[in-house]
Order: C-alpha cells, then sequence, then structure tokens
C-alpha cells in the first residue's frame, strides 16, 4: 500500500527533509499531521513521522498524533527528528511512547539542520547552510535505501549529536530558568522519558 510520510513542520525545514525523502521512495505521500481528537487509521505498508524537536521533546502536535494512530502490526514505522544538533533523548521520548500504544519504531534518525532560534545564533552563513542541506541529502538516500530494504536498525545509534545535553544538565537548565520561565509565561511539562522536556507555549518549530 505504498509508503505515507505525516509531516509536522513550521519554518520548513522538516516538510523539506519529508518531500526530499518522498522523490526517493517514489511511491510515498506527503501529508501534513492533523489536530487529532479520536483515533486515526492509516492504511500503509511503511508510515514515517517527520517532526522538529521542540525543546530537545517531542511536539505536542507529535504526541497527539501517536495517541491516536491506528496502525497494522507490520507496518514499518520510522521517525526522522530535525533539529539544530540537539535531538537530545526525543527518539527515546518517541519510542517509549510509541510502546504505551503496542507498537515499535523499526527506524529512528535526527537530522541536523539550519536553526530558526536566533537568540542562540539562527541558522548561520549561507555556506553553512548549504553544507547541512548536503549533508542532510546524502543522508535522506541512505535512510530511503534502509527502509526500501525493510531493514530495521539498530536506531539507538543515531539519538544524540554531538553537542546534544545529557540528561542531568537539562534537568540543570531547567532549575536554572525555572523563575524565568515561570516570570514569563511559559508552563514547563517534563515527559518522564530520559528527562526530555517539552515547553506546552509557545513552541519552536523547525
Amino acid at each position: 500500500m505504498g509508503t505515507k510520510l505525516y509531516v509536522y513542520t513550521g519554518t520548513g525545514n522538516s516538510l523539506w527533509i519529508a518531500r526530499q525523502l518522498a522523490l526517493e521512495l517514489k511511491d510515498a505521500t506527503v501529508q501534513f499531521i492533523p489536530n487529532l481528537s479520536s483515533d486515526f487509521k492509516v492504511e500503509a505498508d511503511w508510515v514515517g513521522i517527520i517532526f522538529p524537536v521542540h525543546i530537545w521533546g517531542l511536539p505536542s502536535r507529535v504526541i497527539q498524533f501517536i495517541n491516536h494512530l491506528q496502525v497494522k502490526p507490520e507496518t514499518y514505522l520510522f521517525a526522522l527528528a530535525v533539529n539544530a544538533d540537539q535531538p537530545a533523548a526525543t527518539l527515546l521520548q518517541l519510542q517509549k511512547l510509541m510502546s504505551t500504544r503496542g507498537r515499535s519504531l523499526a527506524l529512528g534518525s535526527s537530522f541536523v539542520m539550519p536553526s530558526n532560534y536566533t537568540p542562540w545564533g539562527g541558522p548561520g552563513p549561507i555556506d553553512a547552510q548549504q553544507r547541512l542541506f548536503s549533508k542532510a541529502q546524502e543522508k535522506v538516500k541512505a535512510i530511503a535505501g534502509t527502509i526500501l530494504r525493510g531493514e530495521r536498525k539498530r536506531w539507538t545509534e543515531d539519538l544524540f549529536g554531538r553537542t546534544s545535553p545529557s540528561p542531568g544538565s537539562i534537568r540543570c537548565l531547567f532549575d536554572l530558568f525555572g523563575r524565568w520561565t515561570r516570570n514569563s509565561g511559559w508552563m514547563i511539562n517534563v515527559i518522564a522519558v530520559e528527562s526530555a522536556p517539552r515547553f506546552v507555549r509557545p513552541a519552536i518549530s523547525r
């Protein structure tokens, strides 16, 4: 029944990855992750979820999607976490969430793309951005081959970027910024998966 790619995106990085992957997979369709309140049945042999990392964790829309997603037991589920080189424990969080629904990731991978968070420097120079796009395209081709062969990779090897904060350092950051978040009206929701946090409002999109 082909491949269905469900994407959540803000500024377009995740959508770009999804479209590049669809070109490699040939028969894949790209759809935006819907806002769900009831079960969502997907008839496909391969189902991919492409999304940005939000404050070292899953976006709320992706959590909602997983909680309502209905697929066949044999469906090949994979996920691509788009980030600015700090994926943290996002894929671990996703795997644990899926396990509560009786499912498991066949493949999970992290994609480093230009940052859209201007307080930390933004996307950087154009040439640096182009290098990231080139590396991402190469990685998309490799992952497409893995998916088409139906391989189930030891995807935990691709969980952490070289500058990803450890769970302990993430906790430290929350201690340091707790007062600021309360004063500014942000609310922190820490998901109990490898200390991967999620800001409820607002969220950084990529």
